[in-house]
């Protein structure tokens, strides 16, 4: 009986201690609870203060827009429609009068053709989706050798501000990787236009070329607009260029400040590694008397126009001599 009784409170006390657990149990699992009500309590009284923060915000904005609607006036901002005008302008213009085409972008619409054939060959410049390689160079020459401001142009090809200046730059970058391709090289035999010209030759059978310095306008700003300034006052860049007697260039060097002197220009384009070449073989055709060593590099212009002059009369006065020698020989013979 003893065991059994012993048995009963072994369970009894088990029970009790069960249920004493539980009771813990449902004590922590209140308390969890309770901290999880109040924490999603602070986070809605956050996202609350959140919202009326952003409402705030977005109100004054709304005022700040209507403010400056009130004071500026609101210009729509529109995009040009993209068009066709300046492919068409361009073809219609290939197919009317050579010499009107010639005198608005300075070559015939033939070589016009051809010189687009070897931008598209020989660089990497292809069509656009909307612009034509005719389009870009028509751009090109029609601003450089007309002169003509971007909004002229723009208006006449039909297209904005920005895409008449990148066709500008697309094809003045294509025309510089061909440039060495396209200048003539003087040959070494006599040109055509002097040996067969009685009037030229021999007085001026060793000339190969003929080269001139020119000012072109220049855009400088900050220091550097002094030492652009010619002695006219103008800011330009002194370019000096050779071509042949067939009127195509041989060299053209440009990047000079205005205010540099033509025989600096000269004697850099000289010394240059790819620079102006005269072939050393070639000989004065008729130095003067009293030179006997000709440079072709002067320091002032003075010398520089001493020298011409005494050339000039040199070729002159054997030129004379010539006719009336001829003159002569005619007399003698009749």
């Amino acid at each position: 009986m003893s065991s059994t009784s012993e048995e009963i409170e072994v369970e009894e006390e088990e029970i009790e201690g069960e249920e004493v657990e539980d009771g813990e149990d449902e004590e922590e699992m209140e308390t969890e609870e309770m901290e999880e009500e109040e924490m999603d309590e602070e986070v809605y009284e956050a996202i609350k203060h959140l919202l009326m923060a952003i409402q705030a915000v977005v109100h004054m904005l709304n005022e700040f827009v209507a403010i400056i609607r009130a004071t500026y006036i609101e210009r729509p901002l529109t995009r040009r429609p993209i068009s066709r005008t300046g492919y068409s302008y361009i073809h219609k213009s290939l197919k009317q009068d050579p010499q009107d085409f010639r005198q608005l972008y300075r070559m015939y619409p033939d070589v016009f053709r051809k010189l687009c054939c070897i931008i598209r060959e020989k660089t990497l410049l292809q069509d656009t989706k909307y612009v034509c390689i005719e389009e870009m160079l028509g751009t090109f020459l029609l601003t450089v050798g007309q002169n003509s401001r971007y909004c002229q142009t723009r208006n006449t090809f039909g297209r904005s501000h920005f895409t008449t200046s990148n066709n500008f730059n697309k094809i003045l970058k294509a025309l510089n990787t061909i440039a060495t391709e396209m200048m003539a090289k003087p040959g070494p035999t006599v040109p055509a236009k002097i040996r067969e010209s009685t009037r030229f030759y021999p007085y001026f059978k060793d000339c190969i070329e003929a080269i001139d310095g020119t000012h072109i306008p220049a855009l400088i700003t900050g220091r550097d607009v002094s030492s652009y300034r010619d002695r006219h006052g103008i800011i330009s860049q002194n370019v000096l260029a050779a071509c042949n007697f067939d009127l195509e260039f041989i060299y053209v060097l440009s990047g000079w400040e205005g205010s540099a002197h033509d025989s600096r220009v000269l004697n850099d384009a000289l010394s240059r590694r790819n620079g102006l070449k005269v072939p050393p073989d070639n000989e004065s055709s008729s130095p003067p008397a009293n030179e006997d060593e000709f440079e072709p590099i002067f320091q002032t212009q003075e010398e520089q126009r001493e020298i011409g002059n005494q050339w000039r009369a040199s070729i002159a006065t054997n030129m004379w001599e010539d006719v009336m020698q001829n003159e002569n020989n005619d007399n003698e013979a009749e």
